[in-house]
This record gives structure tokens, C-alpha cells and sequence, in this order.
């Protein structure tokens, strides 16, 4: 079977963080029989795989502006991504998968989804992310 073959099925729901993007893919996951492989719980086994941050936590996290931080974070997803294909490929079952998390860049994901119907971006509505006065 070809990796496109066995990325076809595969179902994408990427979007802004703390949307319920994990909680949305855990009860379609649990309705229609879906492995889930959730992004963000890959972390520390993607880790030894990544180049290694020089930065201090503080320099990410504080020390950055929104925008360095934004770029950061789209870095750091673009890295991960092959990971990502390469855990997707890696599977022994041939269930459908659901995959979540923000780091789902849309140009990536697009180069391998199987359709358009294959994925799901969420975005919250602009008051919702106006902040709380």
C-alpha cells in the first residue's frame, strides 16, 4: 500500500488552540470508531527527534513578542509535521484515523490529505477572541 494509500485515511481537524479540537476529535473518535492521534501528546516522544532548543523556557515564553512567538510556534509545527506522517505511516492498523491539534498548518496538511472532505479547521468567532474587559 502507497503512503497516500494509507493516508487516506486519515481525517485532519487542526485550528486555534483551547477551541475543543481535542474534545470535538475524542467524541467523533469514540462515535464512529476512530483511532485518535492527538498532536500534542506526541511532544516528548517527538522531542529527541527535534533539533534542540537553545532558549530557555522564559526566553520563549516571556522574553518573546506575540509575533516572534507566533513565528516560533509555526517553525517549530513545521517541524514536527514528517514526524507526524512518518508516526501516521508507522501504524500497523488500517482504522480510520482522526488527527488534532493546532500545529496542523493548512498548506502541510493539504499536500496530504485525501480530499478537502478529509479536513476540518476551526476558528473561533472574532468575539470570541477579542479579550475579556
Amino acid at each position: 500500500m502507497s503512503d497516500s494509500d494509507r493516508l487516506a485515511r486519515v481525517f485532519w481537524l487542526g485550528g486555534m488552540s483551547g477551541i475543543g479540537k481535542t474534545t470535538a476529535a475524542r467524541a467523533m473518535a469514540r462515535r464512529h470508531d476512530l483511532m485518535l492521534y492527538s498532536f500534542d501528546a506526541y511532544n516528548f516522544a517527538h522531542a529527541p527527534r527535534l533539533r534542540k532548543e537553545t532558549r530557555s523556557l522564559d526566553e520563549i515564553w516571556v522574553d518573546m513578542t506575540p509575533e516572534e512567538l507566533a513565528d516560533w510556534f509555526e517553525e517549530k509545527s513545521r517541524e514536527r509535521f514528517p514526524l507526524v506522517l512518518a508516526d501516521l505511516l508507522a501504524l500497523d492498523d488500517d482504522a480510520p484515523v482522526i488527527v488534532d491539534g493546532p500545529q496542523l498548518l493548512p498548506e502541510l496538511v493539504a499536500q496530504v490529505a485525501a480530499s478537502p472532505r478529509h479536513l476540518l479547521y476551526v476558528v473561533a468567532s472574532r468575539s470570541m477572541q477579542e479579550p475579556l474587559v
